[in-house]
């Protein structure tokens, strides 16, 4: 069986694990953590992380993030007023011939 595969067993079966009794909070921190901060990889030494749930949960918070900053919410957010132009372009105010 490769890693792969192993590692979608034991989050099918983290999931089996935690179907019921996962409305405790304290038991989704421990899923979550676990996912989120995984053993092994280290950025110090390059290591690369193999835990495929640490991977599929990084790709999942990317998805929600590009997802939610797209979204007309996220762009308020982040400032846009959903103008696209900001008043007419009054061009150069410089005299010509003296562009740098």
């Amino acid at each position: 069986m490769t890693r792969r595969a192993c590692g979608g067993l034991r989050l099918t079966k983290l999931r089996e694990d935690h179907a019921h009794d996962a409305t405790e909070s304290e038991d989704q921190d421990d899923l979550l953590h676990g996912l989120a901060y995984p053993n092994g990889g280290s950025g110090w030494t390059g290591e690369a992380v193999t835990d495929p749930g640490h991977t599929h949960f990084e790709q999942l918070k990317t998805r929600i993030g590009v997802a939610y900053y797209n979204s007309q919410i996220g762009t308020r957010e982040l400032g846009w007023d959903g103008a696209f132009a900001h008043g007419p372009y009054e061009g150069c105010t410089h005299p010509e011939g003296n562009h740098k």
